[in-house]
């Protein structure tokens, strides 16, 4: 209190600001010589921003995706380096090399083959035997009996002297003269990307097709009001599915049977359709249109037996991943970079459809067109999602921020 009244007195004494020596003389006036004195101490704290969940999870993602994207050019890198190093091997070490990984890859191939035609001749004789066989089995020795007379071919050159020589050239230029058991993965797989890459081009061209169909059902509709409403459904449904990518169900297609009951069958698809069908359950589309119909015939009735073994052995459940690719891809859908569990989504959709008398099978293989297109990304699904959401009091459309 004392040095607060000598401040006051001095301070209004002279109307303006204390110096250190007045301030001094002022105290030693009045008898001041001890002081206590409170330093006051002021600091800001920075209170932390209480982000959302969602901006969390989306950081995360952005994260995520930045890893992504140094991996696959890490990647980049080592594939170039190996392929310098592979150019700067000399030819003198590279060729032995090759030569072993040859005879290994051979010496397995024999192997197996052996062993399959061991298993093989059990099945066989439990079919003469008139004793049933399961689907797996059928299948089994199916590929061994087209493995044996692939063998077939090269008894020639075996008997005609100096002919083995020429047996590399022969493989080299004619892969597929060599049974199932010599084939290799990374190879085989590659063939299947191409394969895929084409029946996304057909797949495409299929599902503007079926939306031709539609528009010219709609014209056509005048008189009938429900068809030509299901009809402009059905372009509206094939657009939303063509940009967005949404997920559609057996009920979401049996919406539209009605509409393509005589229409969807193969005797009045176009020719650009059939051809178009039959690369997509890996048919060689060739000779008149009767001929190509004949063949899509018969490969549908085939999946269709193979569908009612499947559901009589216990369905999806039982068959293994291998079998499951196999499965889809035979009946055009797709099988590379999927999960175990779309795989059976995918073909218990299909078997629902298949052992439904009313749905006629131009329909069920033109519903899968729809399934094969995956180039829309992760990005534009979540924004279409997000964009469906409705507004709420908490969350609005303007807080979600896409990187």
């Amino acid at each position: 209190m004392i040095f607060r009244r000598a401040c006051g007195l001095a301070f209004y004494a002279s109307k303006r600001p204390i110096s250190s020596l007045r301030l001094r003389s002022c105290l030693v006036k009045f008898r001041i010589y001890e002081i206590e004195t409170r330093t006051l101490h002021r600091s800001c704290v920075q209170f932390l921003y209480d982000k959302s969940k969602l901006e969390e999870t989306l950081k995360r993602l952005k994260e995520q995706a930045t890893l992504e994207e140094k991996e696959g050019q890490a990647r980049k890198q080592m594939v170039e380096k190996a392929k310098q190093q592979v150019a700067v091997v000399p030819v003198y070490i590279r060729w032995p090399k090759a030569f072993k990984e040859g005879c290994k890859h051979y010496y397995h191939g024999f192997r197996l083959l052996f062993l399959e035609m061991r298993l093989s001749v059990k099945y066989l004789w439990r079919f003469l035997r008139r004793k049933p066989l399961l689907r797996r089995e059928k299948q089994q020795l199916v590929r061994t009996l087209s493995d044996v007379l692939r063998l077939i071919p090269f008894s020639a050159f075996v008997i005609v002297p100096f002919m083995e020589f020429t047996l590399p050239f022969f493989l080299k230029l004619f892969p597929n003269m060599l049974p199932s058991t010599f084939k290799d993965a990374t190879k085989e797989e590659e063939k299947l990307r191409r394969k895929l890459t084409a029946k996304l081009e057909t797949a495409k061209l299929l599902q503007a097709a079926m939306e031709e169909m539609a528009v010219y059902k709609k014209k056509n509709a005048k008189d009938d009001d429900k068809t030509a409403s299901i009809a402009v459904e059905f372009a509206e449904f094939i657009k939303k599915v063509r940009s967005e990518g949404s997920y559609v169900t057996n009920k979401d297609l049996l919406k539209y049977i009605k509409l393509f009951e005589d229409e969807l069958t193969l005797d009045n698809l176009p020719a650009n359709t059939l051809r178009a069908l039959c690369r997509l359950l890996n048919i060689q589309p060739f000779g008149s249109l009767e001929i190509i119909r004949f063949q899509l015939s018969l490969k549908l009735r085939a999946l269709r037996a193979d569908d009612q073994e499947i559901a009589l052995e216990g369905g999806v459940d039982t068959l293994t991943v291998p079998e499951l690719q196999q499965a889809c891809r035979a009946r055009g859908m797709r099988s590379l970079g999927m999960s175990e569990e779309r795989l059976k989504e995918q073909l218990k959709q299909w078997l629902e459809l298949s052992l439904n008398d009313k749905v006629p099978p131009s329909l069920l293989l033109l519903s899968r067109t729809i399934y094969l297109p995956e180039d829309i990304t992760f990005m534009d699904r979540l924004k279409a999602l997000i964009t469906s959401l409705p507004d709420s009091k908490f969350y609005s459309k303007s807080r979600f921020t896409f990187f």
